[in-house]
């Protein structure tokens, strides 16, 4: 007898426990740890947001858009444009210009939620640029012999292509 009440008391609170645990919020899934060339991810984990999701601590959520009239910049501004008025302007081109708008995202759209419109050079890439991978070209090392870089491999739907240039930063600020 004894027995039969311990067994149903361990299943009830058993399924007490599976009950509860089913209604709360599931975790959030965490992207990999690696981009889809096997590169670890640097600056930890953000989870990925849609480019339409407004982000940033300021008072205007921002939003990351791309426009036809633009085809090679990527926006960011506040997703309430009349509640932010007129805004001021900044071009933004990455490091090393890599022609990715989106390379910068968590920044560009924190400042824009302060109150900015920025133009950043390249359009909207594969969601890995936003992350990763960011490494340092190789160094030769004293005396050795002077190696030929890798032929550049074939783009990827996504991949940013070519550099950012002065003169796509100026016709994002006309």
């Amino acid at each position: 007898m004894k027995h039969r009440i311990r067994t149903s008391l361990v299943l009830a609170l058993s399924a007490a426990l599976l009950s509860g645990s089913a209604m709360a919020d599931p975790a959030p899934v965490l992207a990999p740890t690696k981009d889809t060339d096997g590169k670890p991810l640097p600056f930890g984990r953000p989870v990925y947001q849609k480019p339409n999701v407004p982000l940033g601590t300021g008072p205007y959520k921002a939003v990351m858009a791309e426009d036809a009239s633009l085809p090679d910049h990527t926006l960011y501004y506040p997703a309430d444009m009349a509640a932010a008025g007129k805004l001021p302007i900044i071009t933004w081109g990455n490091g090393a210009c890599l022609n990715a708008g989106n390379r910068f995202r968590i920044a560009l759209t924190e400042m824009a939620s302060h109150g900015f419109l920025i133009v950043a050079g390249g359009p909207i890439a594969n969601v890995k640029y936003e992350v990763g991978p960011q490494e340092n070209p190789p160094v030769n090392q004293a005396n050795a012999p002077r190696r030929s870089p890798p032929a550049a491999p074939t783009p990827k739907p996504g991949d940013a292509v070519g550099r950012n240039t002065v003169p796509q930063l100026i016709a994002g600020i006309d």
